[in-house]
């Protein structure tokens, strides 16, 4: 998807992730939390914005 922004750029997504692994009763649940940018920084260029993020993977 961010090649698709601009073919002359590399650019990168923000992004972060997290597994837990227990739930607040302390019982075994693991599952990941996700933060993802909707946008990202290339080489030339500071910041750009997705116009439109496919979330249906």
């Amino acid at each position: 998807m961010f090649y698709k922004m601009n073919k002359s750029e590399n650019f990168t997504p923000g992004f972060i992730c997290v597994l837990h692994t227990f739930g607040r009763s302390l019982q075994w649940n693991p599952h990941i939390h996700v933060l993802l940018s909707e946008g990202g920084s290339g080489n030339n260029s500071v910041w750009r914005n997705v116009k439109h993020f496919n979330y249906a993977f």
